[in-house]
């Protein structure tokens, strides 16, 4: 069984990430739910939840999660539940993996502000906007860049559908004011399509 794996790195002044293919087999009895005092360390079972994870059992490593207290580790294991349930495109587990995190302030990463944008570019607005709305207030920045890249692509009529989103009207003002530059500026370029 085959997993991509994003791995961060990076120290205090930031994070850097890449995919990681990871080839990983798990034995039915070790996804069963954990006992107290299974673990003598908090890092062996941060490794045992990005194991769940990666072997598909997300629901127990949202579980697992809940007794690392070590923010490092917590991080880590995590992530890398919502990756898992990022990387399969499950808009509903990526939601029930942020209503879960156990410390929120954990979705200020901009890594986390790039996956609604993944939906996005798999053409799941609808997706990309709920898992936004999900992340709360740390869920603007994603909706606004939703907005951006759809009018840098000239997708006005989805720009519409994801402005109710929008909580400040000031916001969706001067989006519709980008709007309207962005269309007026497309109108005046020399139609290049006829050789």
């Amino acid at each position: 069984m085959s997993f991509w794996y994003l791995a961060t790195g990076g120290g205090a002044s930031g994070a850097h990430g890449c995919l990681l293919r990871c080839s990983l087999v798990v034995s039915p009895e070790r996804r069963h739910a954990i006992r107290p005092g299974q673990f003598p360390t908090e890092e062996q079972l941060k490794d045992y939840t990005m194991n769940q994870a990666l072997a598909g059992d997300t629901t127990g490593a949202r579980q697992s999660v809940k007794g690392i207290a070590n923010r490092t580790y917590l991080r880590e294991a995590w992530q890398t539940i919502l990756f898992v349930e990022a990387g399969h495109r499950d808009v509903q587990g990526v939601k029930d993996t942020i209503v879960s995190c156990p410390d929120q302030s954990l979705l200020r990463c901009h890594t986390y502000h790039d996956i609604p944008l993944g939906f996005l570019k798999d053409g799941n607005l609808a997706g990309a906007i709920e898992i936004a709305q999900t992340m709360g207030d740390f869920g603007v920045l994603p909706l606004l860049l939703i907005v951006v890249n759809l009018i840098d692509k000239g997708d006005f009529v989805r720009v519409r559908e994801t402005l109710p989103h929008i909580p400040d009207n000031a916001m969706r003002a001067f989006i519709m004011n980008m709007m309207d530059e962005r269309h007026a500026k497309d109108r005046d370029r020399p139609d290049t399509s006829q050789p």
